[in-house]
């Protein structure tokens, strides 16, 4: 187990952008940070750690489910050492899954009693358009322009979390 100050939760439905507002948050900090250990985990997923403005912050990606959140967060415990002031972490909206029960384990083993700050992805379907047989571009915008503003919110909090220490 590592300490961990501070949890910052990006909650959604499957495939409702979580990992891309964690990577875009992720790229836009890293030509800033110092990137202390990197695990790609597959379709899109890492775990990461990096030291930003004197800080360590860590990134969950993978977590739809309990099993996932576990793998994650024991590779997590194998990047770093130190204590983490900030870590980013994907869960379901839902409990049923489990990755939200499982942070919350780990939030409590923490002496946390819940997250610090949470961030909602809605789910968007872009499939069909009313007519059945073309994608809305319209809708794409609206999607692109919801995960940019979910990454600002995490820039956000830990620009407040960092400026509370």
């Amino acid at each position: 187990m590592i300490k961990i100050k501070r949890f910052i939760q990006v909650k959604g439905g499957a495939d409702s952008g979580k990992t891309t507002t964690i990577t875009r948050y992720f790229l836009s900090i890293l030509p800033k940070a110092k990137l202390k250990s990197l695990k790609y985990l597959g379709k899109g997923d890492f775990v990461a750690v990096v030291e930003y403005k004197g800080n360590i912050l860590a990134f969950v990606s993978r977590g739809d489910i309990k099993k996932e959140s576990e793998n994650s967060y024991k590779t997590l415990c194998g990047l770093c050492q130190s204590e983490i002031e900030i870590c980013v972490v994907a869960t379901r909206g839902r409990e049923d899954a489990g990755s939200v029960e499982f942070w919350q384990e780990i939030l409590a083993q923490n002496g946390k009693q819940k997250f610090d700050k949470e961030i909602k992805n809605k789910w968007f379907n872009i499939c069909l358009d009313e007519a059945g047989d073309n994608q809305d571009n319209s809708v794409k915008r609206e999607i692109a322009k919801h995960l940019e503003e979910q990454s600002e919110q995490i820039a956000e909090a830990v620009e407040q979390i960092i400026q509370e220490k």
